[in-house]
């Protein structure tokens, strides 16, 4: 297909985001709800999961509205420096691979988290996800920890965010053991997530989903928000040829590509996902936010 006619398909779609928007929210929550209610935890349990390779500290602020936060702010630095007291404060766990690992434990799935951050880092990860089941055994500790400042303005809750990504930034896949594979190899799904937020995201990604796919193991990779990465778009796509998700006649990597131009170049998208899961009856869908609420979702 020529590039025109894979720019009116995207045209075409985008054509349809107010209609699709308008019950996809609640759509979504009550299919997934039914899902849910129909999980077996017990047959759960026979499913193991591989996860790599993020972690973050979410450290939240809670501040008045900004113009008020701001004064505040601006007359205790005028002053050479000072205190702010009152500002309710929260940590917990962040990071694609934690949160979905966290989740995957509570549903009572074996999780094996595979990052790399520091002693500190692995405490808190006992502490966070340790302690709801999820297998850390293959933590490594001889890196920096990743740490994000949100500071959350007003009842809205806009938020501004400060983030140090630690050791994420460069997890390649020299990064994994021999135990590591190995433990890849056993599993029934094996997830690479965040590629915009690692250096080596798409070696990392290109290496593991390959030895998945010779060992037989199903493939999940979440590019996370890819408009900071808009000039390695491209390669995405042989991500898309390794798992060789092909289910229809148009080529799936070369859209992928055009979409995320459009959208990032064009319609000036701030926050936005690419999802690539294997399974039977595949849906690739690709979510993006606008202004910081929801706008769309893409179904190919």
């Amino acid at each position: 297909m020529e590039n025109i006619g894979l720019k009116q398909f995207i045209l075409n779609i985008c054509s349809y985001i107010p209609e699709l928007m308008t019950n996809i929210d609640n759509s979504l929550k009550e299919r997934l709800l039914n899902k849910l209610k129909e999980l077996n935890k017990k047959e759960l349990s026979e499913f193991s999961v591989v996860l790599m390779p993020d972690f973050f500290v979410d450290h939240f602020l809670y501040l008045d509205e900004f113009e008020n936060a701001y004064d505040k702010i601006k007359n205790t630095y005028s002053q050479g420096g000072g205190n702010l007291p009152g500002v309710s404060q929260i940590i917990h766990q962040g990071g694609n691979a934690a949160n979905t690992s966290l989740t995957l434990a509570k549903l009572g799935i074996k999780t094996n988290l595979i990052c790399r951050t520091n002693e500190f880092g692995l405490h808190l990860l006992e502490f966070f996800l340790g302690l709801e089941g999820v297998d850390l055994s293959r933590v490594k500790t001889n890196g920096k920890l990743a740490i994000t400042t949100a500071m959350e303005f007003g009842e809205k809750h806009v938020n501004v965010m400060v983030g140090d990504t630690g050791s994420v930034s460069d997890f390649s896949s020299n990064m994994l053991g021999e135990r590591d594979f190995q433990i890849i190899s056993q599993s029934n799904m094996v997830c690479v997530l965040n590629w915009t937020l690692n250096n080596y995201g798409t070696e990392l990604a290109q290496n593991v989903l390959k030895f998945a796919k010779n060992h037989n193991v199903k493939t999940f990779f979440d590019a996370g928000d890819p408009s900071p990465q808009k000039d390695k778009i491209s390669e995405l796509k042989t991500i898309y040829e390794i798992t060789k998700m092909v289910n229809s006649t148009l080529e799936l990597g070369k859209i992928l590509s055009y979409v995320l131009k459009f959208l990032v170049d064009t319609i000036r998208v701030k926050n936005s996902s690419i999802v690539i899961l294997e399974c039977d009856n595949v849906k690739d869908s690709f979510y993006y936010k606008k202004d910081g609420r929801s706008e769309n979702c893409l179904l190919f």
